[in-house]
């Protein structure tokens, strides 16, 4: 598919391109052009377009509770591997074991 480059740089799309409906009057896009090569993105939301103000507050607080436990320590891990954090797990909480005694 060609597209045109007309008198001062606008570009025309072919209505086959044009008709999409990712191709909606008003929507932004992004252009990269990178190796002789020229990519048009969809704009990406950010996150504030993408909830709604009460889906953000909760969010946020979930993540504020997630701080508070990272600063009081109670957190575990990281780990490499299940096997690691089953480990772990079951040093803390040994009367969990299964199949041992």
């Amino acid at each position: 598919m060609t597209i045109t480059i007309q008198k001062g740089g606008v570009i025309v799309l072919p209505p086959k391109i044009k008709n999409k409906p990712s191709f909606k009057a008003g929507k932004r896009f992004d252009v990269v052009f990178s190796g002789g090569i020229l990519n048009i993105v969809p704009e990406l939301p950010n996150a504030d377009d993408e909830y709604t103000p009460r889906q953000r507050r909760i969010i946020d607080a979930h993540l504020a509770e997630a701080e508070e436990d990272i600063k009081m320590g109670r957190v575990y891990g990281p780990y490499n591997n299940a096997k690691e954090m089953m480990k772990d797990f079951y040093r803390r909480h040994p009367k969990t074991r299964v199949g041992k005694k």
